[in-house]
């Protein structure tokens, strides 16, 4: 016989259980509507641990719950405006860059510039490494072209229509954060470095200008969980492995320690790190910094001291204060 689906109070029942339950203190209707409101299965189950399932966090009361849904929720719609700005900031610097002067048409930039493959040797066994990221990547945009194309997209349809060349700013409309970076990855050294330069961001110990496209995948991955409204409060969206050197670099220039993007506020430092690269005001990164300080400062107030620390670390109010300073 199926399985009938429990009522939510059938589930603050099983989560009170002590036996086959969560023991978890849940009661009343204040948190029947926070119950509703998070939701069981992706909301609550998920806000129970932290960065994988088998990292329990130690909570006893519902209201904790709460408290880290409620910080999360904040977090996002913290992060999502200056995330969404930066990524177009950044495409406009990289356009800026190769177009001024030049040949628009994104397919004779890609000839041109995407040739960073020809630095190495053919006998290297990197050479085929890297040709074969170069055709992954046409590949990619081309599909990107092709998808806009056939959902009617206006910009699109016009270049192809009019059987125009189909410029760099019109392709960086469509492609995704993930494939900005795999086409910084492929441009050759000169063009990163002269986007480097234009973002006031070069570093000479990074002399192969890899700066940018790390990072990229770095925010990418903060980007896409707010875009799909994901859990973003313990990082549990972090895929790749991060280079020492990436996070040592973040580490110099913020005045921090301990960057491992394992908890939030290191998103938040790289976040200021190009907020204050493209030119947003003092004003504007110092609210955004003073309001992620208050967030996490109610979180203290309305969970343990384990749990606190284990969501933020027990350095984050040293990473405020140099954020801050940096600022």
């Amino acid at each position: 016989m199926p399985e009938k689906g429990k009522s939510t109070d059938s589930l603050m029942r099983h989560i009170r259980d002590t036996k086959v339950g969560h023991n978890i203190d849940i009661a009343g209707s204040r948190d029947k509507k926070d119950l509703l409101m998070m939701g069981y299965y992706h909301g609550y189950k998920g806000y129970r641990f932290a960065r994988n399932v088998n990292n329990k966090l130690p909570i006893t009361k519902f209201k904790e719950i709460t408290a880290i849904y409620n910080f999360d929720m904040a977090l996002k719609s913290l992060f999502y405006s200056p995330i969404m700005k930066l990524e177009t900031a950044i495409k406009n610097y990289i356009i800026d860059a190769l177009v001024s002067g030049d040949e628009c048409s994104y397919e004779v930039i890609f000839d041109k510039k995407l040739n960073f493959y020809k630095t190495v040797n053919p006998s290297d066994r990197n050479y085929n490494f890297l040709v074969k990221k170069r055709l992954e990547l046409r590949k990619k945009m081309h599909t990107t072209i092709l998808f806009e194309y056939g959902n009617d997209n206006p910009v699109i349809q016009n270049f192809v229509h009019k059987d125009k060349p189909i410029p760099l700013w019109a392709v960086f409309e469509v492609i995704s954060l993930g494939t900005l970076g795999s086409f910084f990855q492929c441009l050759n050294i000169r063009d990163r470095k002269k986007i480097l330069q234009s973002l006031g961001i070069l570093d000479h110990n990074d002399t192969n200008g890899e700066l940018l496209s790390r990072h990229v995948w770095i925010i990418k991955e903060l980007r896409n969980a707010l875009a799909h409204n994901h859990i973003i409060f313990d990082c549990r969206f972090k895929n790749s492995k991060i280079p020492t050197w990436i996070r040592s670099h973040i580490e110099s220039q913020m005045g921090t320690t301990n960057c491992t993007f394992n908890t939030i506020t290191d998103y938040l430092a790289l976040s200021v790190f190009y907020m204050k690269s493209i030119g947003m005001t003092k004003v504007e990164i110092k609210a955004i910094v003073r309001d992620y300080d208050r967030l996490v400062r109610e979180l203290q107030k309305s969970v343990p001291t384990s749990v606190f620390n284990t969501i933020v670390g027990t350095d984050v109010f040293n990473k405020i204060k140099a954020i801050k300073e940096y600022i």
